[in-house]
């Protein structure tokens, strides 16, 4: 939520047909299958706000350093949610180094503790577990 402005929401993402893997001695077949999302959650600081309207303060601030400093992320969506964390967003980083830049930010800028997790697109998942094999759930004899 605290970059909201910087991104896009979810249901206007469009669907794309995954490339076919390429075959080579430098890329494991399956890396063209993930997407680099990332989901975060975060928790502003209770000292962090004066009054509700400190939250759009704090917006402005970080998305403005997301898109100096991580030019190279997509913001896909965000979410105000009950529970112990006061947003969820989610994003798209070329790798972990700018999920981390990220993190760092919204850490230090929105002044609030956050948490960064890789997550795969169902569809992404499912074609990850139809290259696995047939009997990968039973122990292979010796």
């Amino acid at each position: 939520m605290l970059a909201r402005s910087f991104g896009h929401r979810l249901s206007q993402r469009k669907e794309e047909a995954l490339p076919e893997p390429k075959l080579d001695a430098y890329c494991h077949p399956l890396q063209e299958l993930v997407v680099p999302l990332f989901i975060m959650q975060t928790q502003v600081s209770a000292d962090a706000l004066h009054q509700p309207k400190s939250l759009q303060t704090l917006e402005r601030h970080v998305a403005d350093q997301l898109r100096e400093h991580c030019p190279d992320v997509k913001w896909i969506s965000s979410y105000a949610v009950l529970g112990p964390c006061d947003y969820i967003d989610v994003f798209e980083a070329p790798d972990v180094e700018s999920a981390t830049r990220v993190s760092v930010l919204v850490r230090s800028y929105g002044r609030a503790h956050s948490q960064v997790w890789p997550a795969l697109a169902w569809q992404d998942f499912k074609n990850v577990v139809q290259q696995l094999p047939e009997d990968a759930s039973r122990p292979r004899s010796a």
